[in-house]
């Protein structure tokens, strides 16, 4: 059904969303949970860049994955479990 969109797409429009999507979600998920505050953080997150940005090259969800992942944790710590459960499934 979360597919169906990008498959009346055309070719291109579709991949352009895919991209933005498995690029977006990790960086709202980080910046949700506070994790850019230090210094050390970010360099982390530079250190993971190269990795996202070849994911993201090859159209793979591992990006999107990661993202909804950190979502539900950070949902979790702030005691919502329905929206935990609804990032993971």
């Amino acid at each position: 059904m979360f597919m169906g969109p990008f498959y009346v797409l055309p070719d291109f429009g579709g991949y352009l969303i895919w991209t933005l999507l498995n690029l977006f979600v990790p960086i709202y998920a980080i910046k949700q949970m506070g994790l850019l505050i230090s210094n050390r953080n970010q360099l982390l997150l530079l250190a993971i860049l190269p990795e996202a940005i070849t994911a993201a090259l090859n159209s793979q969800s591992n990006g999107l994955v990661v993202g909804l992942l950190l979502l539900s944790i950070d949902a979790l710590i702030r005691e919502r479990t329905f929206s935990a459960v609804w990032f993971i499934s």
